[in-house]
């Protein structure tokens, strides 16, 4: 990034960055879970020796005859390797080696975070480079804990944001860069038949398309087509309330953040007893159930006041499950959510 030309973020472009940066902590979340892989405790309690070692879905479907014969099995090995763990993480400790993962964890985090300074470019390229998911290049490397599935839902959203166009119309760029491969392919093996090609993938070249097809994305400045007229309904919210409003275009889009708008609204008008800066309240999305089944359902979250006693029971949202924690409880956990 051009230092020489650094402004704060709009608000369009706040929105992308918190979108990517979403993703980015995700990602870093995962990193840093490897890396205590690598890192064995002094002492591993059996809980912990299993968990460590092996995932919850290990164990799924087996008969109650082959669990036990697998922890009578496990129960021996933990006994038997305990002792050496034990001696060689002492050594790695005594001599210094892999005593730094503080240092790694907040590398790590520190790589994939993001601030909202960004040049006065205004295209999505720079934009992208400076501020998304690109894991590839010079100066992008360590970025390499991210999918490309990742990066074309990021580029998706911030084309949403930026140029307030519709999703149909990145699809039809996507798909004409998709067949401009595939030519480009077709033709190298016809010259060169025991040849071998790397073509660039689409999420490398889309963001430059986006630039040359639409340009500077600071001229679109007109209302998101996914975005409900908010005036009106802000000015019936409660600050907090109204905070969560503005804040779901951060977690959710199109169809998704349509039901979200229309559920916190119609809720509040449902139950305005919430509707003070008393209570918090939060629009979640399931995205997996106990079996690792896909879902799509929001849900509510309310957190209400210490003295709050009075339980709500949800008879037109049905569909939709309510958590009410206290404040406390919040406070506590919100950062482990």
């Amino acid at each position: 990034m051009d230092r020489s030309n650094i402004i704060f973020a709009n608000q369009k472009e706040k929105k992308c960055i918190d979108y990517s940066l979403q993703i980015r902590k995700k990602v870093a979340k995962e990193e840093i879970k490897k890396l205590k892989r690598k890192y064995l405790p002094l002492f591993l309690t059996p809980t912990k020796y299993i968990h460590y070692f092996f995932s919850d879905s290990t164990f799924k479907g087996m008969s109650v005859l082959k669990l036990i014969f697998v922890m009578l099995v496990l129960s021996i090995l933990y006994l038997l390797t305990t002792p050496i763990v034990f001696i060689f993480r002492l050594i790695e400790i005594i001599t210094g080696k892999k005593s730094n993962i503080k240092n790694k964890i907040y590398d790590i985090e520190a790589s994939y975070s993001l601030g909202y300074d960004v040049t006065g470019n205004k295209t999505f390229s720079q934009l992208w480079d400076d501020k998304g998911l690109r894991n590839w290049g010079g100066g992008h490397m360590h970025l390499s804990g991210l999918s490309n599935d990742q990066q074309m839902d990021c580029m998706i959203y911030w084309f949403e944001v930026l140029y307030r166009k519709d999703k149909s119309e990145i699809d039809i760029l996507i798909e004409q860069i998709k067949q401009r491969i595939k030519k480009t392919i077709g033709e190298f093996y016809d010259e060169h038949p025991n040849g071998h090609v790397l073509p660039m993938q689409v999420h490398q070249l889309l963001p430059e398309e986006i630039d040359k097809k639409y340009g500077n994305y600071d001229q679109y400045e007109g209302e998101a087509f996914s975005e409900l007229k908010d005036d009106e309904e802000l000015v019936k919210l409660s600050e907090s309330i109204k905070n969560e409003y503005i804040n779901l275009p951060t977690k959710y889009r199109v169809q998704k953040l349509l039901e979200a708008k229309k559920l916190l609204v119609e809720f509040i008008n449902e139950y305005p007893q919430f509707n003070t800066d008393k209570f918090i309240i939060n629009i979640g999305q399931f995205w997996e159930d106990e079996y690792a089944n896909s879902l799509d359902f929001l849900f509510i979250e309310i957190i209400y006041p210490k003295r709050y006693r009075k339980r709500l029971i949800p008879k037109k949202y049905n569909e939709y499950r309510v958590f009410m924690h206290p404040r406390k409880f919040y406070d506590k956990y919100r950062d482990n959510w």
